[in-house]
């Protein structure tokens, strides 16, 4: 309770750093004054576990050496951590960014740049995507048009197996079900908690049996061959690009979806689910808050009648438009203005 004035915040937050300056790795010191840069650049300042990082911070401020920090990913500022220690400059996405330095991370001082999404700059070089004619042959698709559910990792929800297979089953009663193709993409960490001595669990494998029965139905990468391929980008953006709407929880997918015009939906059709999903760490982050707020593409499907807008075509492209400009702020390269800002300030 003590914590939430400011001033004592402040207070505490001052007398830590005094203490915490006094103790410095030597062996970094050392190194750092021998090689003298012009700058330092950090890129996963708020997932070090191991505070390496912040010995670095403190060992370049100790040698007058200005230190950078590129905001990875939409989430760092908000849920990962609080910075204790801050680098002199900050290169970040876009204006909520800064709103989030101010709340979460009580950033007044330091120096901040935006410079547009870096983490998605890729999407701005189409040589990614392979060709629609490809793509299906990869994924045994016919020519109709594919809805894709993008799986999430368990943190977000549990037991998505059974969540997918009773998700599918309900839309297979859908009218418009046999006129697409369904694609179910799993969430990278999503097999490791149904693997048992190197096998899928039973009872997922019959899941998966049971799903795949469905002709229009199919596992991309599948099951066998998940481990080699779930990290090739040009499948997965392959996979968004050539969706005609996409389901899911996922974040990543979330903003994927929208730079390329898709529709995204989140279902929440089960009352088993209701509240897990309700208090999941993806629908409580204040970043999901300003992406859906700023998105209406992104439904949340409540029942299953809803969920039938995943086959109408209700793409609205202003919102989109400025979903992309404002958010993502991928006008040019956030490299480039990286490399420029840094020359101009160290020529």
């Amino acid at each position: 309770y003590l914590f939430k004035s400011n001033f004592i915040f402040k207070f505490f937050q001052f007398f830590i750093n005094k203490i915490e300056y006094l103790f410095v790795d030597r062996n970094i010191l050392t190194v750092m004054r021998s090689d003298n840069p012009d700058a330092i650049i950090l890129c996963s300042l708020l997932n070090d576990t191991t505070l390496t990082l912040n010995e670095i911070i403190k060992c370049a401020k100790k040698s007058n050496i200005k230190v950078y920090y590129i905001v990875r990913s939409w989430d760092n500022l908000t849920n990962k951590a609080y910075m204790n220690i801050k680098p002199d400059c900050f290169f970040i996405w876009n204006k909520f960014q800064l709103e989030e330095l101010k709340i979460f991370q009580r950033s007044t001082k330091e120096n901040k740049i935006i410079t547009g999404a870096l983490l998605y700059e890729h999407l701005l070089n189409k040589k990614y995507l392979l060709d629609e004619k490809h793509f299906r042959s990869i994924a045994s698709l016919d020519d109709k048009p594919i809805i894709t559910y993008l799986g999430s990792s368990s943190q977000i929800i549990e037991n998505e197996f059974f969540f997918i297979y009773e998700f599918l089953e309900k839309l297979s009663k859908r009218k418009l079900f046999c006129n697409f193709n369904f694609i179910i993409r799993l969430h990278p960490l999503s097999l490791e908690r149904v693997i048992k001595n190197g096998k899928l669990d039973k009872n997922i494998q019959s899941l998966i049996f049971k799903l795949t029965k469905f002709k229009n139905i199919s596992f991309l990468p599948n099951i066998e061959n998940f481990n080699k391929e779930i990290h090739d980008k040009s499948i997965y953006l392959s996979n968004i690009f050539y969706s005609y709407s996409l389901i899911g929880l996922n974040t990543s997918a979330m903003i994927e979806s929208v730079f390329f015009s898709k529709n995204l939906y989140i279902p929440k059709i089960n009352e088993d689910y209701e509240k897990k999903l309700t208090e999941s760490l993806f629908t409580n982050t204040f970043h999901f808050k300003y992406l859906n707020n700023g998105n209406n593409r992104t439904s949340i499907a409540k029942t299953i009648n809803d969920i039938d807008d995943i086959f109408m075509d209700n793409t609205n492209l202003d919102l989109l438009n400025n979903f992309k400009a404002n958010f993502l702020n991928l006008d040019n390269y956030p490299s480039q203005k990286i490399i420029d800002y840094l020359e101009n300030k160290h020529a």
